[in-house]
């Protein structure tokens, strides 16, 4: 080749690159960093020297060639190029990372309480009455009809002086002699009339007229007469002749007569009345007679020995209540109650006792159906009865409060017995509704005006809570009350319920209180309690606990002078619910666990890190306290490891509750990373724990509504050895120019006839490497030559 070179000038750039790899490398240490020369070796050829000109050249040495032992005259040169330090290419971005930690939530945990208000024992007082049943009037059946004894014809007609068989003429008028006969009555052995009559009949079976006149005087066995001494009224008169075959019958009012069980009939009279007749002195004319037949008819006497029947007393009454009873009843189902009759029969009879309670229903149906009852009472003795109440219904007129009944009284038929009993003989019957045990009949239901009632409730309510609240502004929350009136059964008569709670206070420092009318079911309402106070009670249960509590008092006014109905056996369920209850500022004790956050610092970067040596860098907190309080924050970085420990990164900082930002610089040269790697497509992450814990033995105000703000930087990091997967790294290296000064001037003009470059890349890294060369040369003539 002709052309002259006195100087050959070779420049050189470089780029190499490390190649990604699917697997784990490891990242040399800092002195095995790699470093490499380039080692240039030009043949040269052109003028003729001698070989011993050109070996006096140290850059000229003979290359053997061929078999002969001949050597091929060569110009060798080497070039050094500074080594590069891939470490310094492999950096982490800077990193800022910041969040805010709030202590632990100071709040209630909703509750609930439930109780019940009944009413007091709705009733009457006892009320009681004494009546004296008199049987008065006494009623007798009638008597059987009573024949005297045939008066015959010789008794009134002396035919000693007639022939047998011979006739005679009695004549017009002729008076007999008094005629006594007896009659005995089997009913009665005395009895003293108010009413009643006897029935006095004359059968004339004489062959000749009776009468006129005739009269029939009734005799006392002391042949008295019953009434009067002249008998006038106790007589039976005839003025007009009775006939031969025929009877006669007349009557005699027993009216205020007294009359024995056997009585002497005193007849005396005439016969032939109506004219002369004439008769046969034979046996048909002197066994002829006739007949006196008396019966008691219709018979009621104020006293008497007798068979006696069945007698009747009715009694109605009523038994007013006390006017100033605060109840008033129209309707009402009793509780607790009962009926006691006193009875004292004073009559020489048994009687049966038929008791009817017009006002004392027995049945819940629309239809009354009043208490019946029946009693047998023996003759002259007590009887004690009591009839339950319970369940019954007392049915009066509200606006005449009184109950009524009756009843029927019977006595026991003596037949075939006689007693002796007087108008004047009684029963007496003490009547009274009373309780159980003697106080006040009470009732389950009432229809009707009760007593205006007022029913207080207290009791307490538990809060819930991590920590001991002593004042909380509250930020959410809410009372919900459901009131279940069970107690009225109509739209009247509703009562009101006052509800007092003296530990939620409102912000003009007034206690909570709610009113309500509660109608009949359920009733609901609501109270919210936003920027209401809260200031529970507390009691020490033991060292470790105290009850924290709320108290209630409820107040339940019935109405008063109002008719309505009330199921007294039923309440008024209150339900006080308390949901969970949030604050914006709380004062108290807060004995809670230490506040912790957890979170984790993304690195979203190619290069996937398994281990690195940091050789530089700082970690930099900065920590802004407004929650107002003393806190020590402990922070940690668990990927982060201490070179001489292994353990974590861990920082404890004492917060002032100043709430200037403070600022702590952790210099991370003495700190090494360790991360899992499992994904290679996914982020790697840090992750850090930040603990704060405020003191617990003393009482402090928090302002739930401020955090610590917390600000993580990661600033300048660089490492001197990284083990991991590798994002490729390109590295400029500078051109390097070498002259080759050292050829002899002989040799300018020479044509190489072959020219080797031989480049030596040496790299202990321990990742594949690829360098991208370019050569040029050029000379003082401005011939150039590229290779790359």
């Amino acid at each position: 080749m002709g052309v002259e070179m006195k100087k050959l000038i070779i420049g050189m750039s470089v780029v190499f690159l490390l190649m990604l790899t699917q697997c784990s490398m490891d990242f040399p240490d800092e002195a095995d960093l790699p470093s490499w020369s380039v080692n240039v070796a030009v043949p040269i050829a052109g003028e003729t020297l001698t070989v011993n000109d050109l070996l006096k050249d140290s850059l000229f040495v003979g290359i053997p060639y061929g078999l002969s032992g001949d050597s091929i005259l060569a110009y060798e040169e080497s070039i050094n190029i500074e080594s590069v330090k891939v470490g310094d290419q492999l950096e982490i971005e800077n990193i800022h990372k910041s969040f805010i930690q709030s202590i632990d939530e100071v709040k209630v945990n909703g509750t609930e309480q439930n109780f019940n208000s009944v009413l007091d024992i709705v009733g009457i007082d006892p009320i009681s009455k004494s009546i004296s049943s008199e049987i008065g009037k006494i009623e007798l059946n009638d008597t059987e009809k009573k024949q005297t004894t045939p008066i015959v014809f010789t008794d009134i007609v002396d035919l000693s002086g007639v022939s047998e068989g011979a006739t005679t003429t009695i004549p017009q008028n002729t008076e007999f002699p008094i005629i006594y006969r007896s009659v005995e009555f089997d009913n009665f052995n005395s009895a003293v009339f108010t009413s009643g009559e006897l029935e006095i009949s004359i059968n004339n079976g004489l062959v000749i007229e009776l009468g006129q006149p005739i009269t029939i005087r009734l005799l006392s066995a002391d042949s008295l007469t019953i009434v009067g001494s002249d008998g006038d009224s106790a007589k039976a008169e005839w003025t007009v002749g009775i006939l031969s075959g025929n009877s006669g019958t007349r009557h005699i009012s027993l009216a205020g007569k007294t009359l024995p069980g056997e009585v002497i009939v005193q007849i005396n009279g005439a016969i032939c009345g109506s004219g002369a007749a004439t008769i046969t002195n034979n046996a048909t004319t002197r066994n002829s007679s006739f007949i006196v037949e008396v019966q008691a008819k219709n018979l009621a006497v104020t006293q008497a020995v007798a068979i006696i029947p069945q007698q009747q007393i009715d009694t109605t009454s009523t038994i007013a209540l006390s006017s100033d009873q605060p109840n008033k009843v129209s309707r009402a189902q009793v509780l607790d109650g009962k009926m006691t009759l006193n009875v004292q029969n004073n009559l020489p009879v048994n009687v049966q006792l038929q008791l009817i309670v017009q006002s004392i229903d027995t049945t819940s149906s629309s239809s009354i159906e009043p208490l019946s009852r029946s009693f047998s009472i023996p003759a002259n003795q007590p009887s004690n009865i009591s009839v339950t109440l319970d369940n019954y219904f007392l049915v009066m007129d509200i606006a005449d409060q009184k109950v009524e009944y009756s009843y029927q009284i019977l006595t026991q038929d003596t037949d075939p017995e006689m007693a002796t009993l007087s108008e004047t003989d009684n029963i007496l019957v003490d009547l009274s509704i009373a309780g159980n045990t003697g106080g006040q009949i009470t009732f389950s239901t009432i229809e009707g005006i009760i007593e205006q009632q007022t029913i207080n409730e207290n009791g307490e309510i538990t809060i819930e809570s991590g920590s001991r609240i002593m004042n909380a502004i509250i930020s959410s929350g809410s009372l919900t009350f459901n009131f279940d009136n069970r107690i009225n059964q109509t739209a009247a008569g509703i009562p009101q319920i006052v509800l007092d709670l003296p530990q939620i206070v409102s912000e003009t420092g007034t206690p909570l209180t709610v009113t309500l009318n509660l109608n009949l079911g359920i009733v609901t309402t609501q109270q919210n309690l936003a920027n209401f106070q809260l200031q529970p009670l507390s009691q020490v249960v033991s060292v470790d606990s105290t009850r924290q509590y709320l108290t209630y008092q409820t107040t339940v006014t019935t109405p008063a002078g109002e008719n309505a109905s009330y199921n007294l056996m039923d309440s008024i369920i209150v339900q006080i619910e308390v949901s969970e209850m949030h604050f914006s500022s709380v004062t108290g004790y807060f004995d809670q666990e230490a506040i912790v956050a957890r979170d984790t610092i993304n690195l979203e970067q190619a290069t996937k890190i398994q281990t690195a040596e940091i050789s530089g860098g700082d970690m930099i907190l900065t920590l802004t306290n407004h929650i107002g309080v003393v806190a020590d924050v402990d922070f940690t970085i668990d990927e982060i490891l201490n070179k001489t420990t292994n353990q974590p990164l861990k920082k404890i900082i004492e917060l002032s509750a100043d709430p200037t930002p403070f600022i702590v610089t952790i210099p991370l040269e003495d700190y090494h990373i360790s991360l899992p790697l499992v994904n290679p497509s996914d982020d790697q992450q840090i992750h850090y724990r930040s603990t704060i814990e405020i003191p617990s033995d003393a009482p402090m105000t928090l302002d739930l509504a401020e955090e610590i703000d917390v600000q993580v930087d990661l600033n300048d990091l660089s490492f001197s050895s990284i083990t991991g997967i590798i994002d490729p790294v390109s590295v400029d290296l500078d051109s390097v120019e070498q002259e080759i000064s050292a050829l002899p001037d002989e040799v300018n003009g020479i044509d190489l006839s072959d020219v080797d470059i031989s480049i030596v890349f040496d790299t202990n890294i321990g990742v594949p490497v690829r360098l991208n060369l370019t050569l040029m040369s050029y000379n003082e003539s401005g011939d150039t030559a590229r290779s790359v």
